[in-house]
């Protein structure tokens, strides 16, 4: 009799065991069929990055300064307000960071590399372009292919610097080359 009331309840077991497994199963697979995501289609605009141009320079400002930065956009530079960044001076190399204004797709680069008549040289040995994921790597002097001097500098060999000429029409600037425009542009 034992055995018999031990056999009745194995076999009950493994019925409470296969609906158990069969209700956790339905229970799965009806969370898991639940709503479908929809088909979700992305426009152009929300998908492009938007313009967030920044630009960096590792140089040697021993004074205090500043630096002015434009923009051309559509073919002319923006001389409306510019984007300015305020220099301490001190003798070691100083990593500097302009912001530009976000969504402008710009074009190419200028800026006045210092405002303070009594800087007379310069220690530039980078300057790059980010825009996002996109650089435009300018160290180990390799900005001097994206950016052109003015008349107002004058390269110290020896010192491996610029000498500035504050006395010209304009203050000491750079300007975005062809190159650059080129790279912008892709």
């Amino acid at each position: 009799m034992l055995n018999f009331i031990i056999h009745l309840l194995l076999n009950k077991l493994k019925k409470m065991k296969r609906k158990a497994l069969l209700l956790i199963l339905a229970v799965a697979m009806v969370s898991c069929g639940g709503d479908k995501p929809k088909n979700v289609e992305v426009s152009d605009k929300e998908s492009e990055t938007p313009d967030k141009f920044v630009m960096e320079i590792d140089g040697i400002y021993e004074k205090n300064d500043s630096i002015i930065v434009y923009y051309e956009l559509d073919g002319s530079v923006k001389y409306e307000n510019p984007t300015t960044l305020k220099i301490t001076g001190s003798p070691e190399i100083q990593h500097l960071t302009v912001n530009l204004p976000e969504n402008v797709p710009v074009e190419s680069l200028i800026f006045t590399a210092s405002t303070n008549k009594e800087q007379t040289s310069l220690m530039i040995n980078n300057i790059t372009v980010k825009n996002g994921k996109d650089i435009i790597d300018g160290k180990d002097y390799k900005f001097s292919e994206n950016f052109l001097s003015d008349p107002s500098f004058k390269w110290d060999e020896k010192n491996a610097r610029y000498t500035l000429i504050h006395t010209n029409q304009y203050p000491p600037s750079f300007v975005g080359s062809e190159k650059l425009k080129a790279l912008l542009a892709k």
